[in-house]
């Protein structure tokens, strides 16, 4: 390791240059220190850290409760939610199903028939969602069923959207 010592004179303007490299080399040791007590620091923080084997086993459980309150909480939402609609949403929501069941059987009617069954389907729909905010189908069931118009739905997801 090379010594480390200013400069053997007094400062003046022939010596200045001198001056400014023990400057520069000074400044570069302090931030190699500084750098060297964060590094201290943090290592000295990451042996006192939880082992990551008990963090794991943490996320675990607090992912299990988690995943056990949603399924509560949604049971809960779906025991109150038919308690708060009204006798016309309960109308609508029954030819809505009575509609569907007629759509998903592919019960042969006649073509004015068929095509009145559909119109009046998709005109219920848009009322029906408002009413049921979370829909869930398979992607083979959706083509037909869901209106395919922009804006209609806030959020798409597509599970299984490779099969596609």
């Amino acid at each position: 390791m090379a010594t480390f010592a200013p400069p053997a004179s007094d400062t003046s303007e022939e010596n200045i240059e001198a001056w400014e490299q023990f400057h520069r080399a000074v400044a570069e040791r302090l931030e190699w220190a500084a750098r060297a007590h964060e590094y201290a620091e943090a290592l000295a923080d990451l042996r006192a850290a939880r082992p990551i084997e008990d963090l794991a086993r943490e996320l675990t459980r607090i992912a299990e409760e988690s995943a056990h309150s949603s399924l509560d909480l949604w049971r809960r939402w779906l025991r109150l939610l038919p308690s708060r609609w009204n006798p016309e949403q309960r109308k609508l929501l029954s030819e809505y199903v009575s509609l569907l069941q007629m759509v998903a059987t592919g019960e042969r009617y006649d073509q004015a028939a068929g095509k009145k069954v559909f119109r009046r389907y998709y005109s219920l729909f848009p009322r029906v969602t408002k009413i049921l905010a979370c829909w869930a189908v398979t992607s083979l069931s959706a083509r037909g069923r869901l209106p395919f118009e922009p804006g209609f739905f806030d959020l798409v997801v597509i599970d299984e959207a490779s099969q596609c």
